[in-house]
Formats: C-alpha cells, structure tokens, sequence
C-alpha cells in the first residue's frame, strides 16, 4: 500500500517514500536511506511485489 510518504509491505513493515521534483524515488528504512530513479524504483518494486506472493 502507498501513501504520500509512506509504502506498507503485507507483513506490516512500513518504510518513507516520496517522489522528487526531479525524477527520482526516495525510500528510506531505518537509517538506510536509498535515492533511485523513478523507472528504476518501479520495476524494483514491481518485482517486489511479485515475488511476495
């Protein structure tokens, strides 16, 4: 699930979120805060998701 500033995994896990002005997805657990581009971050969480069931 995605929220503005969040995404929450099905086991409950949250971690920050946020599109940037200039094309880039930020996600953030803890203090591992990792800076990616938009189309990048889509097909990793793609298969993320995929891969979850």
């Amino acid at each position: 699930m995605f929220h503005h500033s969040t995404m929450q995994y099905d086991d409950g896990r949250k971690q920050a979120f946020a599109l940037t002005e200039h094309g880039t997805v930020i996600t953030a657990a803890g203090q591992d805060k990792h800076e990616e581009e938009m189309d990048i971050a889509a097909e990793r969480l793609a298969r993320e998701m995929m891969h979850s069931e």
